[in-house]
């Protein structure tokens, strides 16, 4: 073959500069009107030179007089495969655009003012899609106008001889992604995974989670600006950087953000799921497919034989409740309040089915089901426990003893529930030496205290009071014994509310009878209370009347006991002095204004 000399008049090879650009400028230097003249007239084709044959490369390069390897190196160079390599790297033509052109127009600025018109070059990785801006500059690169016709948009000294006109690009920051891209490029490394994926699907992809992440899921790519882009390819590649349990987890962020039921992943993730299944027969995204596609079948409620992004569903992982309902043949209203009651899901207004935040997981679902199923109705459960109906659904009805689903006689119960209440009410307690006439069962205190056994139960379930001892030879609680005392203390209604009529005569050192005539005097006022535990109403001597009362008023035996002294010998001295008591009707016991008793 022979070797072609170097043109007469040549140009000095631009840094990365392509096979094309390369010819578009040494044609304009000799005086060819048409890059594809100029190729013609060397007999090199421009097709050839287009797609980086090696030999036509070099032909160029003896014209050129120019390193042959160093043009080859950024003259992105088609292979059998359809992919093209360029630089350091290879890439699937998807990668590339092989049909316009951009530059920075401060790099063609600063070419033109170093070596005149003809000085500006097309640099090879400017034809990267993904590269959208100038690392140097800072700028978007900006398109150029094609002019001429067809197939001289090829011809970059013709393309570009318009172009000093062209109005200033948008400055904007290099992104992660392209920064990773060009060192690429230059044949450094980078993050494990991105260098473990081809130089198109890292870049791709990168932009596509962006889009997602920066612009939600409803977004349109193709209304997106080349800021907007290059913003998205930051977004992406910052999590591809971390490795694929990375993108597992922002996936799941974003899913925790979203309502469950918005038709599953498609909405969840639209414009970014969508993407990949137009690349799903490409096997080169395989890695990245792969991860989603695995994310989705853990974490949305997949029915079994689904084919998701080229792979099919083998095993249903999660559940929403109506796929939980028909898979398992429970009514969804059973179901929902199962849930409800596992914490699982919560209740809605009636008459509405529960609402579950988050998919169920099929191993729980199972075993709910199973409890659904092996729970017993109200009657069952009740003789399990060895109560009458009417005593177990009042402690149902106080929600001591939880009902798993459904409602009063259609409720259901779980064993272990109603084993953990045994073993509440149950519960061994050390022995206590009680006073026999304190130590009294269930029989025994109800009347004196006016309060039912589910009451009793409560207090022993609230463990509000202690069981002193149990009678082996008697079944049930009828062979459990309290301390009334401590039944009656926990019955009753906090002292900073009121007092009973006998607590009050104890609290005001008065006779038994004196709070009658007391109130009928309207020296102490009742109040209606809701008794604790028992919920009944109960009348009690107002705390704030008897504080009122205490602070104007004492009985002869307070003043005895505080002095030290009898009543009766305290009384006629007191009478002696012309301090008499306060005289009210049916009143058995003597109080005296405490103003006029002071210097006694």
């Amino acid at each position: 073959m022979t070797v072609p000399r170097p043109l007469a008049l040549t140009l000095p090879l631009g840094e990365a500069e392509t096979a094309l650009s390369l010819s578009s400028r040494l044609a304009a230097l000799n005086g060819a009107g048409r890059m594809l003249d100029f190729c013609t007239d060397m007999g090199m084709s421009w097709r050839q030179l287009a797609k980086g044959h090696p030999a036509t490369v070099r032909t160029l390069a003896q014209l050129a007089d120019v390193g042959a390897e160093q043009l080859l190196h950024w003259t992105p160079q088609f292979q059998p495969d359809r992919s093209y390599r360029l630089g350091h790297t290879r890439a699937k033509f998807t990668a590339f655009l092989r049909k316009s052109m951009r530059v920075c127009s401060a790099c063609i600025a600063e070419d033109i003012r170093a070596n005149g018109s003809l000085g500006a070059y097309h640099r090879g990785y400017w034809s990267v899609r993904s590269l959208r801006s100038c690392l140097i500059h800072n700028q978007v690169l900006t398109p150029i106008q094609s002019i001429g016709e067809n197939l001289d948009r090829y011809d970059f000294a013709m393309q570009i001889a318009g172009f000093a006109d062209a109005p200033s690009a948008q400055t904007i920051k290099a992104s992660s992604l392209q920064t990773y891209l060009m060192q690429r490029l230059h044949g450094a490394k980078g993050p494990d995974w991105p260098d473990s994926l081809p130089f198109h699907v890292i870049a791709q992809s990168a932009e596509a989670l962006g889009v997602l992440l920066a612009n939600g899921a409803d977004a349109d790519r193709a209304d997106l600006t080349e800021p907007e882009w290059i913003k998205a390819g930051q977004r992406g590649f910052d999590v591809f950087a971390d490795g694929p349990e990375a993108l597992r987890q922002r996936l799941k962020s974003i899913q925790d953000t979203a309502w469950v039921g918005r038709s599953l992943h498609r909405q969840t993730y639209r414009v970014f799921f969508q993407w990949l299944r137009g690349h799903r027969h490409d096997e080169s995204f395989a890695p990245v497919i792969d991860v989603v596609r695995s994310f989705i079948f853990d974490n949305f409620p997949i029915k079994l034989g689904t084919e998701i992004l080229g792979g099919v569903c083998e095993e249903q992982k999660l559940h929403t409740i109506g796929t939980a309902s028909l898979k398992f043949g429970i009514t969804r209203e059973r179901l929902g309040q199962a849930l409800v009651y596992e914490g699982m899901a919560a209740r809605r207004a009636r008459g509405k089915e529960a609402k579950s935040g988050a998919y169920l997981p099929e191993p729980e679902v199972r075993r709910i089901v199973s409890d659904v199923k092996n729970a017993l109705p109200i009657h069952q459960a009740a003789r399990f426990l060895g109560f009458e109906r009417n005593l177990f659904s009042a402690l149902v009805t106080r929600g001591l003893i939880p009902s798993y689903v459904g409602q009063h006689k259609n409720a259901l119960f779980r064993r272990t529930d109603l084993e953990g209440f045994q073993k509440a009410l149950y519960r061994d307690t050390p022995a206590r030496r009680i006073p026999a006439q304190h130590r009294l069962n269930f029989q025994q205190i109800m009347p004196r205290l006016r309060c039912g056994f589910a009451d009793l139960i409560e207090l022993i379930v609230a463990r509000k009071v202690k069981t002193v001892d149990r009678d082996p030879d008697t079944v049930g609680l009828h062979g459990v014994a309290l301390d009334i005392r401590e039944v009656r203390a926990a019955l009753a209604v906090p002292s900073d509310i009121g007092l009973s009529k006998m607590d009050c005569n104890t609290e005001l050192h008065l006779r038994e009878g004196s709070i009658r005539p007391l109130l009928a005097a309207k020296l102490l006022k009742l109040i209606k209370v809701r008794r604790p535990i028992t919920n009944k109403q109960i009348a009690v001597v107002s705390a704030a009347s008897i504080k009122h009362f205490d602070r104007k008023y004492i009985s002869l035996t307070r003043l005895a006991k505080e002095q030290g002294r009898a009543p009766g010998p305290l009384s006629q001295q007191l009478a002696t002095a012309d301090v008499f008591p306060v005289k009210v009707k049916g009143l058995r016991s003597r109080i005296y204004l405490r103003d006029e008793v002071l210097t006694f």
